[in-house]
């Protein structure tokens, strides 16, 4: 009787162990899910946040490069146009154009028994003359303003006559200088020279005024042109 009641709690402990294990392993089985769905649902929620804070970033980075190109569209309104734009304004007067009829360059005068032909010479009258200028002529033409002067007498001697001392220039109403004389023809009644006289560089030629004086029994001469 004693070795049943010993087996019977023997059973009974077995069972009972037996019980435990199996509740253990049960409450075990349901709360591991709950924690692997604990552990997804934020791993979900972390990656939810770098998302968020990546598109935050390119967002500012976005709005950064408008906000530049909206001061680089201002900066570009504001800023003055280049030189070789044709809104730049011009501070250098515009040149005259000179005429392309060759009686524009040419006077002529008689008095005191002495007639006197001048001519302006420039790159315009030779081309109106049917002459093409070379550019020696071009040059020289550009660096002086140079005059044909020709005289006629039936008496006396011309040859004589001082050109560089006895005449002048105003070039815009101002002294051009002294002029420079070299002879061509020779001749004692038909004598023939070029007056140059240095062209100024900082401002176009608009009107020349030539004065020679003590030329026969004339006090002074007086040759202009004025450009349009």
């Amino acid at each position: 009787m004693t070795q049943r009641k010993g087996l019977l709690l023997v059973f009974i402990l077995l069972l009972f162990t037996t019980l435990l294990v199996g509740c253990g392993w049960e409450k075990k089985q349901s709360s591991s899910p709950s924690g692997e769905k604990t552990s997804e649902s934020q791993q979900v929620q972390v990656e939810k946040e770098k998302t968020t804070e990546l598109r935050e970033e390119k967002g500012a980075e976005t709005q950064s490069g408008k906000d530049q190109s909206q001061v680089l569209k201002q900066d570009l309104k504001q800023s003055p146009l280049n030189p070789d734009q044709k809104q730049q304004p011009n501070n250098k007067p515009p040149v005259p154009q000179r005429p392309l009829e060759a009686t524009f360059y040419e006077r002529r005068e008689s008095k005191g028994g002495i007639e006197v032909e001048i001519t302006w010479v420039t790159p315009e009258y030779l081309r109106a003359r049917g002459q093409k200028p070379t550019p020696e002529q071009e040059r020289d033409l550009t660096s002086n303003l140079v005059f044909n002067i020709a005289l006629t007498t039936h008496a006396g001697n011309l040859m004589s006559f001082d050109f560089a001392g006895s005449t002048s220039l105003k070039i815009n109403g101002q002294e051009a200088g002294k002029g420079t004389w070299q002879l061509v023809s020779a001749d004692a009644h038909h004598p023939e020279g070029i007056l140059r006289f240095t062209a100024p560089v900082d401002e176009p030629v608009k009107d020349l005024t030539l004065i020679i004086k003590g030329l026969g029994e004339v006090p002074e001469r007086v040759f202009k042109w004025e450009l349009p």
